[in-house]
């Protein structure tokens, strides 16, 4: 029913992109992946080039770069649309004949002095990596998380990229096919995920072959990995997991959520209906190495540099023996600030000064602070 009416809207011409992206998504999980792409096509080719922010003394414009089907930077809270004004552009697929700038002239987007590539996440790739290198190459702009950085960011290249981390724990992550899953021995616990995949809707806990034929009965995807369980129980029974962003490699905490299971994630947390959980969130936000450690704190800071990246972050957990657990380290990590003040008074403290850090960081680099 949704699908049909939002097909409507398009065939109309009155659908918007929040719209026809709803409808890729319902397509890509019924394993109609052509059909979303051609959606996204279509509205990309459509929108061009999006304008917003300043039209005049803005501090930076900035060319904020997309592409269809790539897995993106959440950008609604990372700077401040009063600064800083924007031209957004998708590139279309690489399999579209006007690949990749559609109808848009290039020379609209030389008046821009920076590029953020929101390109993050390297297993929604299709081709499109190389397109956005090559147009950031054709610009000659300074560029932000530039495409060759993010593509190191891999979840099964994080062993390489922070394994020998003095107090970090990295598991290894394996890339494997639902075949090879099939004849993988599960021995000891394992997580498993579609790559690509973000948010622990389809993360999946392995305990033994059962549960793995069981995970394959669902037809889970094409490519998958797969992580080694460490389980990071509290010693009071909770599971807490925290979020770490980076913005030019400098560390800055966000959020930590504290769960009933080992699945945890923010929004299962129900940090709003728990006042001794929000508490200790001040307290990680109010001064996040000494919640850490010593040794916690110095392997985050060195994890943010080995990321390299102007801006990403990290999901943890610390371990009774004051070490620091890694989930993921990437690009894709989300920012947001829509808790209400009234109940996350610090939150609105602490949070605002990580969009102001990377306002500032595209001004300096663009070259144009005023």
């Amino acid at each position: 029913m949704v699908e049909a009416a939002a097909r409507a809207e398009l065939e109309a011409g009155h659908s918007d992109a929040e719209t026809v992206e709803q409808v890729a998504q319902i397509l890509d999980d019924a394993k109609r992946p052509e059909e979303a792409r051609t959606l996204r096509n279509t509205i990309a080719r459509h929108e061009g080039v999006i304008r917003s922010g300043p039209t005049q003394n803005a501090e930076a414009t900035v060319l904020v770069l997309g592409a269809v089907g790539a897995g993106h930077v959440p950008l609604r809270y990372l700077f401040d649309v009063q600064r800083l004004a924007a031209l957004s552009v998708s590139l279309l697929s690489p399999d579209q004949a006007d690949a990749p700038l559609g109808s848009i002239d290039i020379e609209t987007l030389r008046s821009v002095d920076i590029v953020f590539s929101t390109l993050g996440d390297v297993d929604h790739d299709g081709g499109q990596f190389a397109a956005a290198t090559a147009l950031c190459a054709t610009l000659g702009k300074p560029v932000l998380n530039s495409p060759s950085a993010v593509l190191k960011t891999g979840r099964d290249n994080a062993a390489k990229l922070f394994g020998d981390i003095p107090a970090m724990i990295t598991p290894i992550v394996r890339r494997v096919t639902p075949g090879e899953l099939a004849d993988f021995p599960i021995d000891t616990p394992l997580l498993v995920r579609p790559a690509g995949n973000h948010g622990g809707d389809n993360l999946v806990l392995l305990r033994d072959d059962h549960d793995k034929k069981t995970y394959l009965a669902a037809m889970p995807g094409d490519q998958l990995l797969l992580t080694p369980f460490y389980d990071f129980q509290s010693p009071d029974g909770y599971w807490r997991k925290y979020r770490l962003i980076f913005v030019d490699r400098k560390v800055y905490p966000y959020h930590l959520a504290i769960c009933e299971d080992w699945l945890a994630h923010y929004w299962r947390a129900d940090m709003q209906r728990s006042d001794w959980k929000r508490a200790e969130e001040e307290h990680f936000l109010s001064d996040w190495r000494a919640v850490f450690g010593d040794m916690a704190a110095h392997a985050a800071e060195e994890a943010a540099r080995r990321l390299d990246l102007d801006y990403g972050g990290m999901d943890c957990a610390l371990t009774p023996d004051g070490r620091l657990l890694l989930f993921e380290a990437n690009a894709c990590v989300l920012l947001h600030l829509d808790e209400p003040a009234a109940v996350f008074p610090y939150k609105h403290r602490y949070v605002p000064p990580i969009r102001e850090a990377f306002t500032h960081l595209v001004g300096e680099r663009a070259g144009r602070r005023r």
